[in-house]
């Protein structure tokens, strides 16, 4: 579905911080006042989007005639570049304040569903143009790259008008700034976003500069305080560091993102907090992915975990929350809630497994049912905004009563479970202390779900080995687990759907969806001539062709733990895992019907060693909770 929600969940965020920052001014220490500065950011922003816009206009120009000659040819990529080149100046504050527009000038090169109004709506936008143009121009796709570059002239006018109506603080910037190089990171040197090309660590030194250069608006007065003064000097020399690094390396698939990570870009992010600090900007009050005391993305407590769930599970207090999480533990294993009081919610997910169960698909209730997928991992599943393989319901809550009902899982029913719990003393006050409620009903359906779902939130685990390294434990790791990342954002391509840091399919930075994939997964373990799984994933929900066989990218955190793999099992390995892969998912292993697979079916080539080195870093992503 696309991000449309983006768009009013920004409006509320703009509001209200437009009333918080009347009331918090920032600091006046550095040598423009605010209005100035603002004023030229803006200006500068205009700048870059009428570039864009020309350097789209001489590109639609191109393609009015016959691409015939190898001038024309070059001409139209060089234009290309251009156009494209701005846009990532610009895209800190695009992806900010116009998000659906940027998800429509640089969103991934797949057709989209709305599933509200059941429609299909095309994909727009560079990287569209960028299969069309490179690494050949297609011909064929004349009319495609005519309509891609009309497109872009158009929705950069509207980003134009966005950023012109636009009143900036510098609370927004900074703020817009940190979430730059947050998806830098994430989507940036990953190759997310220029799967062809391959620009990604070139594009990253375009987009630090700009944020340099803006940040270049809060330098000092000569008269400041030494706070300032140094923070200002740190954040320089990062930025040069992390820039010039980028510069160096001339090889998108050998740039080492584990050294630029730990040793200047976490130490950037963190930096720019450190400065917007010492210019008494204060941060922004509404809620998001992240917390505002985050430094960077691999912060032990980066996360906020209650920006993924409903409204009504946000408003208690510290005391009432852990009241919840008790009451929910005690729920999650107790078969109370079974329609024959013989399973628990634990059953299937069993702490020591890291709350999966180790089979292949999850045992049925009863022997004449049948459960058809495995049992995921809950440590981070509150981390996601889509529960299921199926995407089918968004929160924790609406999953523990799915689970509930199901026949063939624990077949039972909440309105039962209330009248059962209501009859245990025990119980009854449980639900008293979490909900502050000495009626004489303190337990309803909705309060059994809640309390299992703020347990499964507490399943937060982001404290491994790996995490530790970014946190600046720089001998933490071996040299192996290091290249295995580095194989992991780069020439594996694994990081262009498990999105760093939770390593899961839900989109950084913003964190507003949870994407599905179609894989190509078979019924059996063949390297040739496979067969599709019959199950049908997210089709089965929307009825939309390109989601037959598609299901939800889940997290790799902790895969080590989770044998067997894949939505039906069908890998016992990761070993297994990574061969399917490297030979192109279904595609490549022979399966037919794969209308509409997301991955691409070309081989990754990766050697054995490499591969053992990526399922070496997925180990130092162990981290369950005690």
């Amino acid at each position: 579905m696309r991000p449309n929600i983006a768009l009013l969940f920004l409006c509320v965020v703009l509001c209200c911080v437009s009333c918080n920052s009347a009331k918090n001014p920032p600091s006046e220490q550095a040598s423009t006042s605010s209005t100035q500065r603002l004023t030229t950011i803006k200006t500068r922003l205009q700048s870059h989007l009428q570039t864009m816009q020309s350097a789209a206009q001489r590109l639609d120009s191109l393609t009015a005639g016959e691409i015939t000659d190898t001038s024309r040819g070059r001409a139209l990529q060089q234009a290309f570049h251009e156009s494209h080149a701005a846009y990532k100046r610009a895209e800190w504050a695009i992806e900010y304040f116009a998000a659906q527009t940027a998800h429509e000038i640089n969103g991934a090169p797949i057709d989209e569903f709305e599933e509200n109004d059941k429609i299909v709506v095309p994909a727009t936008g560079f990287q569209v143009l960028e299969e069309s143009l490179f690494p050949k121009i297609n011909l064929a796709d004349s009319t495609t790259i005519r309509f891609n570059t009309r497109t872009i002239v158009s929705l950069t006018t509207r980003a134009q008008q966005v950023v012109k109506s636009q009143e900036l603080t510098d609370a927004h910037v900074f703020d817009a700034l940190w979430l730059e190089i947050a998806r830098v990171q994430t989507l940036g040197v990953s190759g997310f976003d220029a799967p062809v090309l391959l620009t990604g660590v070139a594009d990253a030194a375009l987009v630090l500069e700009e944020l340099q250069e803006v940040v270049q608006q809060y330098a000092p007065a000569r008269k400041t305080s030494d706070s300032l003064d140094k923070a200002w000097k740190s954040l320089q020399t990062l930025f040069t560091r992390a820039i010039a690094e980028c510069r160096a390396s001339t090889d998108f698939l050998a740039f080492d993102r584990a050294a630029w990570f730990v040793g200047s870009v976490n130490p950037l992010a963190a930096q720019l907090k450190s400065l917007q600090a010492a210019l008494n900007i204060a941060p922004l009050p509404f809620s998001s992915a992240f917390r505002a005391e985050a430094r960077h993305i691999f912060d032990s407590a980066a996360f906020n975990v209650l920006h993924f769930a409903p409204v009504f599970a946000r408003d208690f207090t510290a005391e009432q929350r852990n009241a919840q999480i008790a009451l929910g533990k005690q729920l999650f294993t107790d078969p109370v809630l079974s329609g024959n009081g013989t399973r628990a919610c634990a059953s299937c997910h069993q702490p020591d497994k890291a709350f999966t169960d180790g089979l292949r698909t999850s045992a049925a209730l009863t022997p004449a049912g049948k459960v058809q997928r495995n049992a995921p991992t809950l440590l981070n599943a509150a981390l996601q905004t889509s529960q299921f393989l199926d995407l089918r319901v968004a929160f924790l809550e609406d999953q523990a009563s799915d689970v509930v009902q199901n026949v063939d899982e624990m077949h039972g029913s909440l309105a039962e479970a209330v009248k059962r719990l209501s009859a245990n003393k025990s119980y009854t006050q449980a639900f008293m202390r979490s909900f502050s409620d000495s009626s004489q009903t303190p337990v309803n359906e909705l309060r059994i779900k809640q309390a299992i779902a703020a347990f499964e939130r507490s399943l937060v685990a982001l404290n491994s080995r790996f995490d530790r390294f970014m946190r600046g434990d720089t001998s933490i790791l071996s040299a192996t687990e290091k290249h295995g990342f580095n194989l992991y954002m780069g020439k594996a391509k694994c990081g262009t759907c498990h999105f760093a840091p939770l390593f899961n399919g839900t989109v950084p930075p913003v964190y507003l969806r949870t994407e599905q994939e179609v894989i190509g997964v078979p019924r059996e373990a063949k390297t040739v001539n496979a067969s599709i799984d019959a199950d049908v994933g997210r089709f089965a929900i929307n009825a939309y062709a390109a989601h037959k066989y598609a299901f939800k990218t889940p997290t790799v955190r902790n895969s080590s733990l989770t044998a067997p793999y894949m939505h039906n099992g069908v890998y016992e390995t990761l070993e297994q895992v990574m061969d399917f892969y490297n030979r192109g998912g279904g595609v490549g292993i022979g399966v037919r019907g794969v209308e509409h697979q997301t991955l691409s079916p070309d081989p990754l080539r990766l050697t054995p060693s490499e591969q053992q080195a990526i399922i070496a870093f997925l180990r130092a992503l162990e981290d369950v909770p005690q």
